[in-house]
């Protein structure tokens, strides 16, 4: 007999909130195998595993879109190009906020340089 778990069970487990299981529901990311008696949703041990793998793929970054794109497709490389594309977007933004942190730097050196031997403590 497979367990069978609730929506409040699993998200225990995976310590997340049961509106987050909801709305990957809703979004059609995970569908539960079916109801109890007391209709209870019934989820089981592959449910979990789609859900967890839906929460690393929304970790990396990746929209309900895409994840939907690549749980619907399930090949190779339509998971590929999306892990590609998000590698690239994680790149850009690095590459964005390292040129950001050299802007602050000069920023910072240059009143560092106007302020030397000065009153710190007054405002600007």
């Amino acid at each position: 007999m497979k367990t069978e778990y609730t929506i409040s069970q699993i998200a225990e487990k995976l310590h997340i909130t049961t509106n987050k299981i909801r709305f990957y529901e809703k979004k059609g990311l995970l569908t539960p195998m079916g109801e109890s008696q007391n209709r209870y949703r019934k989820f089981g041990e592959e449910d979990i595993f789609r859900l967890e793998t839906i929460l690393l793929y929304r970790s990396l970054g990746l929209s309900i879109e895409a994840i939907q794109n690549i749980l619907q497709c399930n090949k190779k490389e339509n998971y590929l190009t999306h892990m590609q594309n998000q590698w690239m977007a994680v790149n850009n933004e690095i590459h964005r906020l390292s040129e950001i942190g050299k802007s602050l730097e000069m920023v910072l050196d240059k009143v560092y340089e106007e302020t030397e031997g000065q009153d710190l403590e007054k405002d600007f």
